[in-house]
């Protein structure tokens, strides 16, 4: 996806919460996503991708909802794409304003 995640990104990501990876049958990761807890009542979700090449196939959504089930019954907020905004606001996800990575 040409993402600017380095490995080691991956590895502190993942030190510090809890992800979820799909692969295909080669065993080639073909989708990720993450979710980091803050006490009791809040977390919240990222690193939420899809392969080119796997999208379209429900993944996202697979994932999301696994994220959703292992983080309740905390509040969730996250940061999305404009590409991953449909897939989030049918989860009950609502837009409260816009980041602009550098």
């Amino acid at each position: 996806m040409s993402w600017p995640y380095r490995l080691e990104d991956w590895a502190f990501a993942l030190e510090l919460g809890q992800g979820f990876v799909l692969r295909n049958r080669a065993g080639k990761v073909i989708a990720t996503a993450a979710w980091w807890a803050y006490g009791e009542d809040h977390a919240s979700m990222g690193m939420i991708i899809v392969a080119k090449a796997a999208q379209g196939r429900g993944h996202g959504a697979r994932l999301m909802d696994a994220l959703l089930a292992a983080a309740r019954p905390r509040r969730i907020t996250l940061n999305s794409t404009a590409e991953g905004l449909t897939l989030y606001e049918k989860r009950g996800f609502v837009r409260v304003g816009a980041i602009q990575q550098r």
